[in-house]
């Protein structure tokens, strides 16, 4: 397992290396980032086109502007804050409020398949409504801390806020789903 100040040395030398023009350098950072990040992009968007959209925008402005690009902190953290930035103002542009739409796996569902079956994606449906139906902060930090298994430290820096507010608010979230779920559990 690398150290942390090895992790750190790698992360400069990546960057020093996108500052030189390396595309392989670029490229690295790119296929290891881009998907969780659209999948963010996503949560925030709702609108998996505009996702991928604005996390390639995003790409590309980094490397437009490569000789001059220094993050601070992580590479992983800026990105999350660089899509996070580029989300907010995509939705202040649209200016719409974007609800999340549940999508029923019910309704691909064969009807030859077993009881246990329509069990689980009845519970992944009901997971899924229950998650979406967070306040959107909290439904955010939940998201980003369980299915894009960032730690709190990671999600307190991108959302610009404390530890203990992340703590408190997968707290909450977990309590909610405790107490909507307890039928299924």
């Amino acid at each position: 397992m690398a150290s942390k100040g090895t992790e750190k040395q790698d992360e400069s030398s990546l960057v020093l290396a996108v500052n030189n023009g390396d595309k392989e350098a670029f490229a690295q950072i790119y296929r290891v980032n881009f998907l969780s990040l659209c999948e963010f992009a996503y949560y925030m968007t709702h609108d998996a086109e505009v996702a991928k959209e604005l996390v390639q925008d995003m790409f590309l402005a980094i490397w437009e502007q490569r000789e001059s690009w220094s993050p601070s902190g992580s590479i992983r953290s800026y990105l999350y804050r660089a899509t996070k930035n580029r989300s907010l103002d995509y939705l202040k542009h649209q200016k719409v409020v974007r609800k999340w739409e549940n999508r029923s796996i019910l309704n691909q569902i064969d009807t030859s398949e077993d009881e246990d079956l329509l069990s689980s994606q009845q519970l992944a449906s009901a997971i899924n409504k229950e998650v979406n139906q967070l306040p959107p902060k909290c439904r955010i930090i939940f998201l980003m801390s369980r299915q894009q298994g960032l730690t709190y430290k990671e999600i307190a820096e991108i959302q610009g806020v404390s530890v203990k507010t992340v703590e408190t608010q997968i707290g909450r979230a977990l309590k909610k789903l405790r107490t909507s779920l307890k039928d299924y559990l």
